[in-house]
């Protein structure tokens, strides 16, 4: 299912084979799975300070993390 929702927005994944252009399922899994591994403090970080209080903004996430909060015109996030 995540392969057909993310091919509506123009990724081109494959399942079984690595379409032109694009890349396997696979591929996406370990490109995931390091930048999990690469951002895992920040992470907890973040669902610690959630467990504490529901909802944060996003610069709040920035503040906590040390991560840049980027803005975004013309849309809501």
């Amino acid at each position: 299912m995540a392969i057909d929702v993310l091919r509506q927005f123009g990724y081109r994944l494959g399942r079984t084979r690595v379409p032109e252009g694009g890349k396997s399922w696979g591929m996406v899994q370990g490109m995931a799975r390091r930048k999990v591994g690469h951002l895992w403090r920040e992470i907890r970080t973040v669902a610690h300070a959630m467990d504490e209080r529901t909802v944060l903004t996003g610069d709040e996430i920035a503040d906590l993390t040390g991560l840049v909060n980027p803005s975004f015109q013309g849309g809501a996030a």
